[in-house]
């Protein structure tokens, strides 16, 4: 596994425990725009395949440009 890959994805993560998204519920969208935008240079290089790893995991999904988490994503992240 890529360790980037996986530090991105811890980001996205802590990312959707302090914004407490829910099952259902969309990634605020400026939110995390801001925080990616002052992230690290190496979560800004590999957030879009962390993503695209989190949505064939099951962990989010995508429709209409935003990110939502599924069930799955919520009982990974938050049990």
């Amino acid at each position: 596994m890529n360790n980037e890959i996986e530090q991105t994805k811890n980001f996205i993560y802590n990312f959707i425990k302090k914004y407490n998204v829910n099952v259902g519920a969309s990634l605020p969208e400026q939110p995390f725009s801001m925080l990616v935008w002052n992230a690290s240079p190496v979560v800004k290089n590999n957030i879009a395949s962390a993503i695209d790893e989190l949505i064939n995991q099951g962990i989010l999904s995508e429709k209409n440009n935003s990110y939502y988490l599924t069930e799955e994503g919520y009982r990974q992240i938050y049990l």
